[in-house]
């Protein structure tokens, strides 16, 4: 459902489809230049679905594919090796037990709550993005 106009629902900034493909199109090229591109993915996503359960969904589609692809090249490059795989499986039970409580906390905390925490992340990330310097450039 796209924005439905009931009272309760947060306001969601509507962007034209031409502005809505641009933002995909940065987000690609984030991507490709710097290996992210989740603060353009999520904007976007924001300014189309209003209910932060389909944008979870749609955010989870997303990264699942991008990192799956990811990970298919890298395995295929043989760019991994044993201090990566031990690194993995250090963080694996930490990342479990964030997913599990982030899972517990979507459904208890309210949409306007979960715009502007996500709407913060967003922009510290993309200043974050903004003034890293890549180490070939400094």
């Amino acid at each position: 459902e796209r924005f439905p106009d009931a009272p309760g629902r947060p306001k969601v900034i509507k962007i034209k489809p031409a502005i809505a493909r641009l933002l995909d199109f940065l987000a690609g090229i984030s991507q490709m230049l710097f290996g992210i591109s989740g603060p353009i993915a999520m904007a976007r996503l924001m300014s189309t679905f209003n209910q932060k359960t389909v944008i979870r969904n749609y955010a989870l589609a997303f990264f699942l594919t991008l990192n799956a692809i990811r990970l298919s090249i890298y395995i295929v490059d043989r760019s991994y090796n044993a201090e990566i795989g031990q690194m993995m499986l250090i963080s694996a039970p930490f990342l479990a037990i964030a997913l599990w409580f982030s899972n517990h906390l979507h459904f208890k905390i309210n949409e306007m709550l979960f715009r502007r925490v996500v709407s913060w992340i967003i922009l510290i990330g993309g200043f974050i993005l903004l003034s890293a310097t890549p180490k070939h450039l400094s």
